[in-house]
């Protein structure tokens, strides 16, 4: 009974997906409009398949948004949607899912497919697709036919198809966790310093002024290998989600402290953010054996949600010593909250949300960090690491502190050092009770070295200081405690520009959203788009401008039938007697017929009629 139940079932669906795809264009299993007979046209027309977010490769399971748009004013009434193997288009790969149940369905009787559901214009259709998840997942081939009026079609050509292969490995941006538990002694205290490198110089192509680029507070903690604050492949927290998208950490410092709670965090720390984005932000942080890792990250202002980080670096070696000193290149990753392209996207957020992944320079010709060869994206900043101390030799490492640290210049030279430095030789005691430091450079691959301090008593003086470029050189200061060698500064930066708080700031608004559809189909609809205000003006600075428009859309008349009023009654017949005569109706037309309405039919009848003999005369 249950098997004749789930049969009947089935037919009902089906006969009720046919007939609500009877009225509507059809396109067969191969791919062909079956309800006119015209070649389809060359090209694509501004009609384009996208694949959310234009990744290089598809994550094996992984879920995507693939849409149908079109980039011109243009709507469309059809499409058939594939995804086949790419060296094997009979075969389907990955599953769609319905995002539009009232305008998209699964093609009847191809399963491999996905089309419309009636003759609705149209601008966009979107579906949820699936990756294949073998290890032998192949390139993905997706293919598009879009039917734009009764006899006006396209497949394939140009953006209307689109392959995507499968990725190899994750990029080994996330340190890899050891396999034993942490054996060094103690705890430790270090000093982190991030220093910005992004700058019209290394990254040109859309690079945002100085009175809007800026870092977001640098915010992270110390914690368990039972905690993880952002990785590869994992999905983003509120809190990671509010740094991506507004630069606000007040999300993932409460998300931190509620692992504070459980033990899972030693120091939770923040930095001061930078506006603009030059110079540097530090902080210092403790670490134990219960507590190794380190994690934060930064917001890259302005950008719908991409950031810098590092995520699950172990202080801990595998010899049962602290690590000393790290140095790492920043790379941008995307939080997969936000669907923006561009730094200035307008807010266009990812549903379903998407794993979080590294930036890559084939995203999309839009992004800033686009190059069509391929190539690295150059870091946008670096994170040094130094370890100030061990806990027992005057060294401070409370528990569950939050250090929070300014921005700025770095304090010394050796907070940016060689990657992964090993600790300096112990201090020797020379004869006499006099203490000495070995030489210790001073930058990475630097020439400058630090002489051995003279802890003894007398007169020390400071060596002439280098200021620059200039030439400039500072005369030597007496009864010093100790002698340093000659410094040499950095050129400082144009300081000619008028600070933030006094710049005259133009308002700054997003890109245009698409079109929306069209509230009709005919007979003069409306359609309106949208964009936000990015930054608002300062010190009379210019107005924003709307942030909404409206236009009209299908002006074109909607299809009416023929309205006509009532027959009026017969006439009376036109002979009296004798002869066969002739009566007559009327009505008029109320509403005249137009475009592929009915059309209007006769506006008078006529019948015979047959009177009765005419009387006879008598003379």
């Amino acid at each position: 009974m249950a098997g004749k139940l789930c049969i009947l079932v089935i037919l009902i669906y089906t006969c009720k997906a046919q007939l609500a795809y009877s009225d509507a264009i059809t396109i067969g299993c191969d791919r062909q409009p079956t309800d006119f007979i015209a070649d389809k046209l060359d090209g694509d027309n501004g009609f384009r398949l996208r694949f959310h977010r234009h990744p290089a490769v598809y994550e094996r399971g992984n879920i995507y948004r693939v849409s149908i748009a079109s980039i011109l004013p243009t709507s469309f009434i059809g499409f058939m949607l594939t995804a086949s193997d790419a060296t094997d288009v009979s075969r389907s790969v990955g599953t769609f899912e319905l995002l539009d149940s009232r305008g998209s369905m699964f093609a009847p009787f191809c399963t491999h497919a996905v089309t419309h559901t009636s003759n609705m214009m149209r601008t966009r259709i979107g579906f949820r697709w699936t990756a294949p998840s073998g290890d032998n997942a192949p390139c993905v081939l997706f293919r598009a036919v879009v039917v734009q009026s009764r006899g006006v079609w396209y497949r394939d050509e140009g953006d209307l198809s689109l392959q995507i292969c499968p990725e190899v490995t994750w990029p080994s941006t996330t340190p890899v966790e050891p396999a034993n538990e942490c054996c060094a002694p103690g705890s430790a205290k270090y000093h982190m310093t991030f220093v910005g490198t992004w700058s019209r110089l290394t990254h040109p192509k859309d690079y945002p002024p100085d009175y809007i680029n800026h870092w977001s507070p640098f915010v992270g903690a110390t914690h368990s290998k039972d905690y993880v604050i952002w990785e590869y492949g994992g999905y983003s927290t509120t809190g990671v989600k509010e740094v991506a998208e507004w630069g606000s950490a007040s999300a993932m410092e409460n998300e931190i402290k509620e692992q504070v709670k459980v033990g899972n965090v030693r120091t939770a720390f923040r930095t001061k953010g930078l506006w603009p984005a030059r110079g540097n932000m530090s902080v210092t942080f403790s670490t134990d054996a219960s507590h190794p890792y380190v994690s934060g990250l930064t917001m890259i202002g302005p950008s719908p949600d991409w950031n810098l980080g590092i995520s699950n670096v172990n202080m801990c070696m595998d010899d049962c010593t602290w690590l000393d000193q790290a140095e790492f290149d920043l790379l941008p990753w995307d939080a997969g909250t936000d669907s923006g392209v561009t730094y200035m996207s307008a807010n266009s957020p990812t549903n379903p949300q998407e794993p979080i992944r590294e930036i890559t320079s084939l995203d999309s010709p839009q992004s800033p960090f686009y190059d069509p060869s391929g190539s690295a994206i150059e870091p946008l900043a670096k994170l040094y690491i130094e370890k100030i101390c061990r806990h027992g030799t005057h060294c401070s490492t409370n528990t569950n502190t939050h250090d929070s640290s300014s921005g700025g210049m770095m304090k010394k030279p050796s907070m940016m050092p060689p990657k992964m430095m090993k600790t300096m030789p112990p201090k020797k005691m020379m004869p006499g009770g006099e203490v000495t430091m070995p030489p210790k450079k001073m930058m990475p691959g630097g020439e400058v070295t630090m002489p051995p301090k003279n802890m003894h008593g007398g007169e020390v003086t400071m060596p002439p200081k280098n200021m620059g470029g200039d030439g400039v050189i500072m005369p030597p200061k007496k009864n010093m405690p100790v002698t340093m060698p000659p410094k040499i500064m950095p050129p400082k930066e144009d300081t000619s520009q008028v600070t933030n708080t006094e710049a005259i700031v133009d308002c700054m608004m997003s890109e245009w959203s698409p079109w929306s559809e069209c509230t009709k189909t005919c007979g003069k609809g409306k359609m309106s788009r949208t964009r936000m205000v990015k930054l608002k003006p300062r010190n009379g600075g210019e107005k924003c401008g709307k942030k909404r428009e409206k236009k009209t859309c299908n002006l074109q008349p909607c299809s009416r039938d023929c309205k006509m009023s009532k027959w009026s009654r017969w006439s009376e017949c036109s002979s009296s007697c004798g002869e066969p005569g002739m009566m007559i109706r009327t009505r008029r037309v109320i509403e005249e017929q137009i475009g592929d309405g009915k059309p209007c039919s006769a506006v008078m009848g006529e019948k015979m009629c047959k009177p009765g003999p005419c009387p006879l005369l008598y003379i």
